[in-house]
């Protein structure tokens, strides 16, 4: 098996739980379930490149950039949100 770094374990187990976590609070489908961890999943790894990229060191936990991961998940399930009622 292969070796998984535990930031990666620790930045997948938070945004699954993100997009979890979105879905019980303002879900409705199975399909929606599927979209909210997708889009939890993508933003935490989206905003974590962009804190590496940039530099920032706020508030992390090991090498994983918690406030600026979970800000841009948040912000992507929120536009998510956001577009779902749109439609």
């Amino acid at each position: 098996m292969a070796y998984l770094s535990p930031s990666l374990i620790v930045s997948l187990a938070v945004a699954t739980f993100y997009g979890a976590l979105y879905h019980l609070l303002w879900g409705r489908t199975a399909i929606g379930l599927l979209r909210a961890l997708a889009v939890g999943i993508v933003g935490f790894l989206v905003g974590e490149a962009g804190a590496r990229l940039l530099g920032y060191r706020i508030l992390m936990i090991g090498d994983v950039h918690m406030v600026i991961a979970s800000a841009v998940a948040w912000a992507g399930l929120a536009v998510d949100h956001w577009r779902s009622w749109q439609s």
